[in-house]
Parts: C-alpha cells; sequence; structure tokens
C-alpha cells in the first residue's frame, strides 16, 4: 500500500486543469522540471506499515490515523482557504495541530529514525535491571528481557517506534502549544510569483517553548497559513507587498523540500532560489 506523507488533497491545490502537478527536482546543479499526478508522488510503500502483525494489521496506522487525520484536516484546509473567521471548536483546533504536528514526523527519514532509535531505546530499557528480573522469577535467567520479546513478542520491539509516533501526536500537552497560537491566512492576489510548495511543506521557527515561536505552511498557489504566540509576525507579513511575501515564503520552502518543490514558476526563478536553499545549506 503507498502511504502519501504529504497528503494528496494538498498537493492538488497545486495542479493543473488536466489534474497533474508541475514539479522541479535540483540534480546534477540545475533545476529539472516534470509533471505528475497528486496520487503518484511524495509517497513510500508501505511507510507505516507495522511489521510482524497478521496482514489485516499491517495498515492500521496508515488506515486508523493517518488517513482519518488528513481527511478532518482537508476539512479545516477549506475553511481555512475561504479565510473564514477562526471560530474552530477545541476539536477542530486539535485536528488541524496534530497534522501540522504531524507533518514533520511523517517523512520518511523522520519515521526511519522514529523507529530505529524507539526499538534501541525499548532493548536498553527491557535489560536495564537485569537484577530485579531475577528477583521477580526467583532466579537467574538464561536470557535477557529484550531476547524474551524478541523471541516472543516480536511485534512490540518491531513497531514500538509506529506507537510512540500515534501516543506523541494526540498528547493534548504537547498539542496545546499549537492549538493556542493565533492563526491567521494571507492571499497574494497581485504577486507575480505564485507560493509553492514541497515534500516538507511544514516548517516553524525556533521551538514551542520560545515567545517568538511561529509556524508557517502554504496552503495553495495564493494562500498561506501562519500560527504564532504573538500578532507581530502576523502584522509583519501584512505590511509587506504581495510580491515580497511570495519571495520570503518560496525561499522558505525551498529550504525545507526533501527532493521536489511544487507549482507553478519560471525556470529562472526556481533555479535561482535552489541555489539559494544550497548556499544556505553548505558547511
Amino acid at each position: 500500500m503507498n502511504h502519501h506523507y504529504v497528503p494528496q488533497f494538498y498537493l492538488k491545490q497545486w495542479a493543473e486543469s488536466d489534474g497533474r502537478l508541475p514539479y522541479y527536482r535540483w540534480i546534477k546543479g540545475r533545476a529539472v522540471p516534470g509533471r505528475i499526478a497528486p496520487r503518484s508522488t511524495a509517497y513510500e510503500p508501505d511507510l507505516y506499515a507495522r511489521e510482524k502483525v497478521p496482514s489485516e494489521e499491517r495498515h492500521v496506522v496508515e488506515t486508523h490515523f493517518f488517513s482519518k487525520l488528513d481527511s478532518k484536516a482537508s476539512i479545516i484546509h477549506g475553511r481555512l482557504m475561504r479565510q473564514e473567521r477562526f471560530t474552530f471548536i477545541a476539536e477542530e483546533r486539535m485536528d488541524w495541530a496534530i497534522f501540522l504536528a504531524a507533518a514533520n514526523a511523517r517523512t520518511p527519514d523522520m519515521i526511519a529514525f522514529i523507529k530505529e532509535s524507539a526499538e534501541r531505546t525499548l532493548r536498553e530499557n527491557l535489560d536495564s535491571d537485569p537484577v530485579e528480573v531475577e528477583k521477580k522469577l526467583g532466579y537467574k535467567p538464561s536470557f535477557t528481557l529484550s531476547e524474551w520479546t524478541e523471541k516472543n513478542r516480536p511485534d512490540v520491539l518491531a513497531n514500538f517506534g509506529l506507537h510512540i509516533l500515534t501516543k506523541y501526536l494526540t498528547r493534548e500537552d504537547l498539542i496545546q502549544p499549537f492549538m493556542d497560537m493565533e492563526w491567521s491566512v494571507h492571499s497574494i492576489p497581485g504577486a507575480a510569483n505564485e507560493f509553492l510548495t514541497c515534500d516538507r511543506p511544514f516548517w516553524f521557527f525556533e521551538n514551542p517553548k520560545h515567545p517568538k515561536f511561529s509556524m508557517m505552511m502554504t496552503l495553495s498557489p495564493r494562500v498561506v497559513f501562519i500560527a504564532s504566540r504573538t500578532a507581530e509576525l502576523d502584522t509583519n507579513i501584512a505590511s509587506q507587498s504581495h510580491s515580497m511575501v511570495a519571495r520570503r515564503v518560496n525561499e522558505s520552502v525551498f529550504s525545507r523540500a526533501l527532493e521536489r518543490v511544487y507549482g507553478r514558476a519560471k525556470l529562472e526563478y526556481v533555479d535561482k532560489l535552489f541555489r539559494l536553499s544550497r548556499r544556505k545549506k553548505a558547511p
């Protein structure tokens, strides 16, 4: 099963009349354009699949968590696109906050990291106190707890990272900072260049405890979502020209991209921003 780490409903905002999505990649020092269907990009086969479980349980993280989350987020996305007053109920604010928090945690590189680090930590914790295990059993076993778990419950070790991820993303105390921020959207109908997006479309500045913590995600070629602790960022963006906002936002898009940038833009504009982002990433 193909698991999309960037939802199709989101990418479709940049699709053209034939349903295909313009994109650019940076290959051998130059921007290379292409076009693709939203269903055929920003996914990885079995990305969230559980291992060492019955076949009917392999895709529950995708079908019971991410697919449901994306369905809820698509409705809120529509309301944000219409720039409705933000009279969202607490449940809606939480759904959108979880969607934003998940955006950076569900990419292939992060999923691989979470799986590996979580399993390693679980093994270390299981084997951290062999004396206590011996006391509980009344004798010294010929195996460690991690060895027993690997033999009798290999699914627990293999899927611990995915379990931790979904628990983390639904913890109210961790999601609350996202919910408490000031939400706003800005449109740029007068800009020559449209907003672009990428395969890691959500980005933030500082950390959730910082007084200037802020978040941003382009919602469509003409609309960007912003959340911040204060009105300073919102005011700053509102005071700038549409062209300046487009440039600043798109520079951030290119700095975040893993592999592809999506949207309509002139090749020379894309090439310039790719080169700029590569210089900033250089050691």
